[in-house]
């Protein structure tokens, strides 16, 4: 025979109200049960607004927990590493703006964070402002921060003057 506070043990809030003896309540369906009286006072640690029977005493709301994009309103991802308590702040993709920290360009939505825009990444030869060569990292400026075409190199050996800098 199986005891019948086990099957329907009371009110899982701890003031002893016993359950109602509907299948529904039953402990295998409905593990905790709370009474109207605790239930209604479960509330958000963060807004008081109204919480499920089953959560824990200091549980957030979802709308507090998972704020919003600030820009746009897009639902933030419901992952842990999402929760406000780890990141107070979020901006959807859509709505992130990465710029180049060297010009302030605006860079696409794709750019990693500290990335330059091409312009301050291969900025071009500071003698004659010929372009830069793009097909290779080494001619990155954070790998060679200047750069001199060969055109001028040769000018320079052969001691012909610099050409000024042409502005564009």
């Amino acid at each position: 025979m199986v005891c019948h506070l086990c099957i329907y043990p009371p009110c899982s809030g701890g003031c002893g109200e016993p359950r109602p003896q509907r299948r529904a309540n039953h402990a295998k369906h409905l593990q905790k049960w709370f009474c109207q009286h605790c239930n209604a006072a479960k509330q958000c640690a963060n807004c008081a607004g109204p919480l499920p029977s089953n959560a824990e005493a200091g549980t957030w709301c979802a709308t507090c927990a998972y704020p919003p994009c600030e820009s746009c309103g897009s639902q933030r991802p419901r992952k842990s590493g999402y929760h406000v308590t780890t990141m107070p702040r979020w901006t959807c993709e859509a709505c992130t703006v990465k710029s180049c920290p060297k010009c302030g360009q605006v860079l696409g939505p794709k750019a990693q964070d500290g990335a330059l825009c091409l312009a301050c990444a291969y900025p071009p030869c500071e003698s004659c402002g010929r372009s830069r060569p793009r097909t290779h990292s080494e001619y990155h400026a954070q790998v060679m921060p200047t750069w001199t075409c060969a055109a001028c190199q040769r000018n320079r050996q052969s001691g012909v003057p610099k050409k000024r800098l042409r502005r564009g």
